[in-house]
Parts: structure tokens; sequence; C-alpha cells
């Protein structure tokens, strides 16, 4: 079993990821570069992040975390004092997952 460090990496990245998302496509703009670059970008993000909460191999999940935690900062960044700071918790965790010896 994981840790909560690394299930809440994941989980924080995918809600402010589908938050993201939602307010972007609830705008009166038709769907553009900016929305797929947030759509391909958080996917990834979870992608890694799932992918080191089942991979067992310490180098490798830090490795995966820290890209996770990367993007989540990216976003926490360009979108600071708005949306963006749902991206804080999942940066936070994901850091410190991919800090986490076992």
């Amino acid at each position: 079993m994981r840790s909560g460090l690394e299930l809440g990496a994941l989980v924080a990245t995918l809600l402010a990821g589908g938050l993201y998302i939602a307010v972007i496509a609830g705008q009166d703009e038709p769907v553009g570069l900016v929305t797929w670059i947030v759509c391909s970008s958080v996917g990834a993000a979870g992608g890694t992040a799932l992918a080191g909460v089942l991979t067992r191999r310490r180098r490798i999940r830090a490795a995966l975390f820290s890209f996770t935690a990367a993007v989540d900062i990216v976003w926490a960044l360009l979108g600071a004092l708005s949306i963006g700071a749902a991206f804080v918790p999942g940066a936070v965790l994901a850091f410190a997952a991919a800090r986490r010896r076992d």
C-alpha cells in the first residue's frame, strides 16, 4: 500500500486539474490551444502521479512525482491569485512524495 502522501498528490493533482479544465470549459471562448495545453499537461501530471503510486522502485517514483510537482507548480504560478492556488496542495504532496524514502 502506498503512503498518504503519494495518494494525496494523485488526488489533489487530478481534482485541481479537473477544476481548472471546468473553469476553462465554462468560459465563452472556443476550445483553443491553451485548453489543449492545460488538458495535456494536467493529464500527464496525473498519469505520472498514478505511475508513481503503482511503481515500487524508489528512484523511478521520485522522478515521476518530481514531474508531477513541477507541473503543479507551473500551473499554480500561471494561475496565481486565482484558480492556480488549487494546484499548491498537489505540488506540496508530490514534492514530499518524491523526497520520501522507503
